[in-house]
């Protein structure tokens, strides 16, 4: 890293309310501190400043200090180092704070062990009451077979019960809650989806693939306004503990996007929120957002609404991800494919046309691949940076696709720890020679393509919503046991490349380069505190490092040392 030489100028921060200027002292400084400033050289230096919601000033701790006023308050850091506040450019937050509550399904090694969890909290509940969790993964069990809904039937023969399985792809519900819902054997499934069944009744196990969630999530119960503030309040929490100053939601409805807005103008929510609206394309919410203007930076700058998220395929481990050839491990399946060639590039040629940028999960290399047809056809007219077109997983590529991304300028949107997470299952889904264009990193890199990374919560344990996590898998290839899965061609990024992917290049998928990111004069100042140097120390040490102070616009909104308790006035 280069040493910060160069002082940044001063700006001078015009006040929102009559014609005062602020003076020019700042009302918060950071010094002894290791700032990674984010910028081309890689800079590092001693200390800042911060005036209103603003970094003003980045350089020497007595250069820094020669802005302490009357009023400044002024914390050391002790050694410690700062990085720009993270974003986590995929998560679902709202689903994150109801993760919080639920029967945690991630550790079970078996069909019977997840059944006895459930069966331990029935016997805390009335009858009646709903048990909901999340986190069963055939392929961490004994068996891959689905869950048969009968066992769940046995245990629960007086609460409803539904579990999300690890990918969110899939839901494993009992007779009461299908009852409910109204599925029977006569039950069609839907377009893009797979009501699973007995192969000799044909009646519904209880398992529901892709969209066939949605013929049984009609059962849930309802939430309330403030039981969904109160949700993602909870989120909110869990991830400024992490660092997080910014999340893209990767799934908003109109409802969550509702509560958001209510707890911003009340002051209740400090994240600063990016909004991907989840569409149905074939619905009407498309073409009423069609004629809708998009909303970037309102609230001073705390929320912005200008994606839409739209399904191509499914996932792999449900052998959804739509493949080019079937699967390895079962070829009577190539995946589902939830949309065609032609209403892929009619969704994207209308939201482009609106001023929508477009974010498209794709897993499969099917499915990865006609989104890519599509987004070349478009950009065949347009300047790419102006709808920074992603593919949200890109996980599994043909090799003769991986060079698109960087070529047309698509943002390869990834998750590390789904990597290690995967190589359970993914080596016997895809076989050998499909797996040298899967979580290809450093290929896409280096082919001139941008990625972002992040967690995809809660798709597993809250904790790995820690982009920390992240980090450590994109620099080891490695699982949080240690276990290595490098390939021939080694796929790992630097230290460098892995936190430009949770900031700067995140800020730019977000059209926000110019506020986020880094740690420059007249960004926000969003800043994350760490209790070591995540820029130099060895990688299995960040899994032990964690966030001591998150600062969002110059607010302190996290503080596990109580840092803040020194404060100099």
């Amino acid at each position: 890293m280069k040493k910060f030489a160069t002082l940044y100028l001063l700006i001078t921060i015009t006040l929102s309310t009559g014609c005062e200027s602020r003076s020019e002292t700042a009302d918060l400084i950071l010094t002894n501190g290791k700032m990674l400033v984010m910028d081309n050289e890689y800079s590092t230096a001693d200390a800042l400043a911060i005036s209103g919601d603003r970094i003003v000033l980045v350089g020497t701790n007595d250069d820094v200090l020669q802005l302490r006023g009357a009023r400044t308050q002024v914390i050391d850091l002790d050694g410690r180092t700062a990085s720009p506040g993270m974003i986590e450019s995929h998560i679902h937050f709202a689903q994150l704070g109801r993760r919080i509550r639920q029967l945690f399904l991630n550790d079970t090694r078996s069909v019977e062990e997840a059944v006895d969890l459930v069966r331990q909290k029935v016997n805390t509940l009335e009858e009646g009451e709903w048990v909901t969790g999340a986190g069963w993964h055939t392929a961490a069990w004994d068996k891959s077979d689905y869950p048969d809904g009968k066992l769940l039937n046995q245990v629960t023969p007086d609460n409803p019960v539904y579990l999300t399985g690890m990918s969110w792809h899939a839901a494993w519900v009992n007779k009461i809650v299908m009852e409910m819902a109204g599925i029977d054997k006569d039950t069609p499934d839907p377009v893009g989806g797979i009501i699973v069944r007995d192969s000799e009744t044909g009646e519904p196990t209880g398992v529901f693939l892709e969209t066939a969630q949605k013929l049984v999530e009609t059962a849930l119960p309802k939430e309330s306004d403030e039981q969904l503030k109160n949700i993602i309040q909870e989120a909110n929490d869990a991830a400024v503990a992490f660092g997080i100053t910014t999340i893209h939601d990767a799934q908003a409805n109109s409802k969550e996007i509702a509560a958001y807005r209510n707890l911003i103008e009340n002051e209740c929510l400090k994240i600063r929120i990016y909004l991907m609206y989840h569409v149905d394309e074939f619905g009407d919410d498309f073409d009423l957002l069609m004629d809708k203007p998009i909303e970037v930076g309102s609230y001073e700058d705390r929320l912005t609404l200008r994606t839409l998220k739209i399904f191509s395929d499914g996932a792999l481990g449900a052998r959804g991800a739509a493949l080019i050839k079937p699967y390895s491990d079962d070829p009577a399946t190539a995946g589902l494919l939830r949309d065609d060639a032609a209403t892929i590039g009619s969704v994207i040629s209308r939201a482009f046309k609106a001023g929508y940028q477009v974010a498209y999960h794709a897993i499969g290399d099917r499915a990865n691949r006609l989104v890519l047809d599509a987004y070349e056809n478009e950009l065949a007219t347009k300047d790419v940076s102006n709808v920074r077109p992603r593919i949200e997983h890109a996980q599994i590529l043909s090799l003769e696709d991986l060079p698109r991304f960087g070529s047309l300028g698509v943002i390869a949107s990834m998750q590390p720890l789904h990597f290690s997470l995967d190589q359970r299952f993914a080596p016997a889904r895809l076989g050998q020679e499909r797996l040298s264009g899967a979580y290809a990193w450093r290929s896409l890199i280096d082919s001139d393509a941008k990625i972002i990374f992040n967690a995809d919560a809660p798709f597993s344990p809250v904790k790995h919503s820690d982009p920390l996590i992240g980090i450590y898998a994109a620099d080891t290839r490695k699982s949080l046991e240690g276990d290595s899965f490098n390939e021939k061609k080694d796929q790992r990024l630097t230290r460098r490349e892995a936190i430009e992917a949770f900031t700067v290049n995140a800020a730019y998928a977000g059209f926000e380069e110019d506020i986020k990111g880094s740690l420059k004069v007249g960004m926000l100042a969003d800043i994350a505190i760490w209790s070591n140097d995540i820029s130099t120390i060895p990688a299995e040490q960040l899994l032990s490092t964690e966030a001591v102070m998150t600062i969002i616009g110059g607010e302190v909104v996290y503080d596990k040392e109580n840092l803040s308790q020194f404060l100099q006035d």
